[in-house]
């Protein structure tokens, strides 16, 4: 977002008042922006921000099928790593003004898993208040 509209932030333009990241409660590109953790006040509420936020987490996701050999898994994760950690590719991106959050392929399989762990009763609490009036 933040090399999307460069001009916008810089001028002034666009401002963002919160962010979805449920990891941390500020991000410097962001400013003051107020992190969505500190309007999660129940457990309930918390758990239906999981569902509904923690996909911020993993923008750009790269997946195999599943039954995917388990050496191929791990080549695809250890490229991937070596990829994100590559001191061309981030000097790349710092060019483009954009900053690299890589998470592990064992982090985004976890979350993947969560959400299938989800109960059927948060699903429908957060379809609900997803909804437009």
């Amino acid at each position: 977002m933040k090399s999307a509209y460069k001009s916008e932030f810089e001028s002034g333009d666009l401002k963002v008042i919160f962010h979805v990241n449920l990891e941390r409660d500020s991000i410097d590109a962001f400013g003051d922006a107020a992190g969505i953790r500190q309007f999660l006040k129940t457990d309930e509420m918390k758990a239906v921000g999981e569902i509904m936020f923690r996909t911020a987490a993993i923008t750009r996701p790269l997946m195999a099928p599943p039954g995917t050999p388990k050496e191929v898994v791990a080549a695809l994760r250890k490229a991937l790593t070596d990829t994100m950690n590559d001191p061309a590719t981030i000097a790349d991106g710092k060019q483009l003004d954009i900053d690299f959050e890589p998470i592990t392929g064992e982090k985004l399989g976890q979350i993947m898993s969560s959400f299938q762990d989800t109960p059927r009763a948060l699903i429908e609490k957060a379809l609900e208040l997803g909804k437009a009036d």
